[in-house]
């Protein structure tokens, strides 16, 4: 899934934005984010109407 999103999405990186309060057996939001990735290894996500 991730390989077809590169090249739909041409962003530089990708990654996982898990969401929840940490606790056994709750639930978790999970997103598939893309954007930049700067020289220090800091991610920031991509706008658009991808």
């Amino acid at each position: 899934m991730l390989v077809c999103l590169s090249f739909a999405c041409h962003a530089h990186g990708y990654w996982f934005d898990i969401k929840g309060s940490g606790k056994i057996n709750a639930l978790v939001r999970i997103q598939i984010c893309y954007g930049e990735i700067d020289e220090f290894g800091v991610s920031h996500r991509g706008k658009g109407a991808e």
